[in-house]
């Protein structure tokens, strides 16, 4: 029993390896269709390398496809090349397909033969396909055209729309604008310079949408298909430079741009404090409000320096030669340029923390008198009584007595002083109490501190006599000098007092008094002489000697001659 089934299994094994042997020589006569329109063209036998004959026939489809799809195909750029044996069919200098010598076999004709009824093949096919193919497709290229067209249509009406609603947009803000902004800033000029820029940038959306539908219109066509792509490649190749250029440098890019971020918004939360401190609603023990500004200023500079070192090493080229010659270049005009422009903020800087004077004060800076409206790293502005706007350098400043009327004017009271001359015959303390009357009159003048009188001068003719005043009103310093110079003549006037200035030339009689009645003994002077026109002394229109005039016509109590 045992030896009949191993008979049995030995005679099944041997039947399998005759029917593996049989199928295996079925297939090596079999060939792979080749068939890349539906239709087989004819069949590929034989392995080609490790290729088998479906793969081959995969890959000769695929070719065959391609050559249909070339918009400049010739059946004319098919050619036959033999190496190694096998002659290749070639299109355009690319291998379709190879025969073989097994290839050959199974047809029953030459390599070369076949090769060449295989060209015919192919290109019948393929040139039946294209001219299937060619109304679709010239129906599907005038159907892209149109397309391309409405599209380009469509792109001008919304640009047009789009200009057009930006000017407006433009009118109405300018219309909006109040008059104050209007004479700061000249909103004609300005709105012709944004028409402009609007007009440029149309422009050039135009021009890009005309290239654009012109380059696809030139792509439809195989005859032109070639100029397009030359021109799109002449056009493209610079863009796709720089975008791979913004690419490669995004990452750099981005850090400027968070290092600019975080700049501003440093900036930002330092103005409102430095805002804060100057109107006084932060308050800093030691630092004073007029310096709120200038400090601010002082580290925004050093903070935009701190950003500008962050920022160099992620600048385009920045380790470059070239850009290193640059800089120091640069920083060479800078250092050889700026000497004054440095001296000046050195100056303004040293100006503002010293606090000579602040904004709104009124000032006398060597022979200019004015308030100071403008302070500056550079300059100081200051507009005298007469509105004339004067603009001094802060090292000229730094180096120029300065008097700040108005810091003496807060803290002690100003004081203004006039002067005036009165003969020696007016008591003193009359005199006196007519500059005091008349101080006291002047509007702005203060009654507390008291004004008060200094006589600085016995001159030969006059007593000089000072009058002091206290205000708390720098800026009608002018008005205050003039309206006591007005009361104190009238002050005078109304009380008979002559003020003896400028000098007065005359001929007086000796006779009269020269000084107070009170300070003569019994009223009579005891020198000098009379004088009269006719020779002889007169009393109440009457011409001669009278004795109870006593000696005073006489020197030594001579009695005067004709």
């Amino acid at each position: 029993m045992f030896f009949k089934v191993m008979r049995a299994g030995f005679a099944v094994f041997v039947l399998l390896i005759c029917c593996g042997g049989f199928l295996q020589a079925e297939n090596s006569l079999k060939g792979a269709p080749v068939a890349p329109f539906g239709k087989v063209l004819f069949e590929v036998y034989g392995d080609l390398g490790s290729a088998d004959a479906a793969k081959r026939a995969q890959s000769i489809e695929n070719n065959i496809k391609e050559i249909k799809k070339d918009p400049a195909y010739n059946a004319s750029k098919f050619s036959v090349r033999q190496q190694d044996g096998i002659y290749d069919i070639v299109y355009d200098r690319r291998v379709i397909m190879g025969i073989t010598a097994e290839q050959a076999k199974h047809t029953g004709k030459s390599e070369d033969a076949l090769a060449q009824e295989y060209i015919k093949v192919i290109s019948d096919a393929v040139a039946k396909e294209r001219s299937f193919s060619g109304k679709m497709t010239l129906f599907l290229h005038i159907f892209s055209a149109l397309i391309i067209l409405a599209l380009a249509l469509l792109a001008f009406k919304y640009l047009f729309a789009l200009d057009t609603y930006l000017r407006t947009l433009v009118l109405k803000q300018k219309n909006k604008a109040d008059q104050s902004l209007k004479k700061e800033f000249d909103l004609g000029r300005q709105t012709r310079r944004i028409f402009f820029a609007l007009n440029i940038v149309k422009i050039f959306l135009m021009a890009a949408v005309v290239f654009a539908a012109g380059l696809s219109f030139l792509a439809l066509f195989p005859n032109t298909y070639d100029i397009a792509l030359k021109i799109g490649s002449i056009v493209w190749e610079p863009v796709k430079t720089v975008l791979l250029a913004v690419w490669n440098y995004l990452p750099s890019l981005v850090m400027i741009i968070i290092i600019i971020t975080l700049f501003r918004i440093s900036s930002k939360i330092l103005s409102f404090i430095a805002d804060k401190v100057e109107k006084g609603s932060i308050k800093i023990k030691g630092f004073k409000p007029d310096w709120a500004k200038t400090t601010y200023h002082l580290i925004i500079v050093l903070l935009f320096v701190f950003a500008l070192i962050l920022i160099f090493p992620f600048l385009p080229n920045s380790h470059s030669d070239v850009f290193k010659g640059i800089s120091v270049f640069l920083g060479v005009l800078i250092s050889l340029g700026s000497t004054s422009l440095i001296n000046n903020v050195m100056s303004g800087l040293v100006i503002t923390y010293m606090s000579p004077f602040r904004i709104g004060d009124r000032i006398k800076m060597g022979d200019n008198l004015g308030n100071v409206i403008e302070k500056t790293a550079l300059v100081t502005r200051m507009r005298t009584p007469k509105n004339e706007i004067i603009t001094i350098p802060n090292s000229m400043i730094l180096s120029a007595n300065t008097i700040n009327y108005s810091a003496s004017a807060r803290h002690y009271g100003l004081i203004l002083h006039s002067f005036v001359t009165i003969g020696y015959s007016v008591p003193w303390r009359q005199v006196h109490e007519l500059l005091i009357a008349a101080a006291l009159k002047t509007p702005d003048v203060l009654k507390e501190p008291a004004p008060f009188i200094l006589q600085n001068m016995l001159d030969d003719f006059y007593v000089q006599y000072e009058i002091n005043v206290y205000t708390n009103k720098a800026d009608e310093m002018l008005n205050i000098y003039s309206n006591l110079n007005m009361n104190i003549q009238d002050t005078f006037y109304e009380a008979g007092v002559e003020i003896a200035s400028p000098h007065v030339f005359a001929l007086r009689n000796a006779g009269k008094e020269c000084m107070p009645a009170q300070y003569l003994a019994g009223g009579v002077l005891r020198y000098g002489f009379d004088v009269s026109i006719d020779g002889s002394p007169k009393r109440d229109g009457v011409s001669g000697v009278f004795p109870d005039e006593g000696q005073s016509g006489g020197v030594n109590g001579a009695s005067a001659e004709k």
